[in-house]
């Protein structure tokens, strides 16, 4: 597996520092072409992009022109991207921050490159993984309302096959190679998360559910797992039983059809949006 990282001329994002017009440009402003303000996301050169949280990193298997794609629409939210694939001039390859290649059949090639961001990487038409697309988003907030900016927020659940990638999880031969299984997101300003998953499946025992843990600054971590509205399993779940109505209603997903244009919710047909509440 070769990791290739990019320079800015061959095409980082917009908000990475450097003038779109012209790459030498540091951060802040571009003498030639001035700076421009930031909250205009649709700004196509000199944005200040220490203003933007550029550490949630997007990871694509397959660079393709799908992969292209959603590098151009990340580079509309100012997100690093980085792109694993097995040929060195993929579409995708010279508008990525960082370009890996490697083979995406490859579980433990696929398994390093995952461990960067997202939980399930976006891909192109040949790597799909197995489950319904979930687009998961929410807020990390205070117990009175304040948002927590700067809030690592991870979660962690079994693959469409039933099984956990770790370890004591299952037979590694039932995983699904193109599912991750884990992944971290850092909170922006707003206390905002997002996530690209699968609608989680149930398993002997236990209803479908997603673990969240969220640590802040300041504050006792929270571990709490969140449950899919309506389904069937809760009611003899041994976990879901315990909680009172107002607790199961803090950490129960209503799943609609996705409507939001940020890069993670690409290609997904449903969407769910949670509160997480610590202190």
């Amino acid at each position: 597996m070769q990791r290739v990282q990019r320079s800015p001329r061959s095409g980082f994002a917009r908000g990475d520092g450097f003038c779109r017009r012209c790459p030498e440009a540091r951060l802040m402003r571009c003498r030639s072409h001035g700076a421009r303000p930031v909250a205009d996301l649709k700004v196509r050169h000199c944005t200040f992009a220490l203003m933007f949280d550029v550490r949630q990193k997007i990871g694509i298997l397959g660079g393709g022109q799908l992969g292209k794609m959603l590098c151009q629409a990340a580079a509309d939210w100012h997100l690093p991207v980085l792109v694993l694939d097995p040929t060195p001039d993929a579409p995708a390859a010279s508008l990525c921050r960082e370009f890996t290649v490697g083979d995406f059949r490859d579980y433990d090639t696929v398994w390093a490159f995952g461990q960067k961001a997202d939980l399930l990487t976006v891909e192109n038409g040949r790597v799909l993984s197995s489950g319904t697309p979930l687009y998961l988003t929410g807020r990390v907030l205070t117990a009175r309302g304040v948002p927590i900016a700067g809030a690592l927020v991870e979660i962690w659940q079994c693959d469409a096959n039933a099984v956990y990638h770790h370890p004591a999880g299952g037979a590694v031969g039932q995983r699904d190679p193109h599912f991750q299984g884990y992944g971290t997101a850092t909170t922006d300003a707003a206390g905002a998360f997002h996530f690209r998953t699968i609608e989680p499946v149930p398993y002997p025992g236990r209803t479908p559910h997603i673990h969240v843990r969220v640590s802040a600054s300041g504050v006792p971590p929270l571990p709490t797992q969140l449950y899919l509205d309506g389904h069937p399993e809760n009611a003899r779940d041994f976990l879901y039983r315990q909680l009172d109505q107002t607790e199961r209603a803090a950490v129960t997903l209503k799943l609609r059809p996705t409507q939001s244009t940020h890069p993670l919710a690409q290609a997904t047909r449903l969407s769910a949006a949670v509160d997480l509440i610590v202190g």
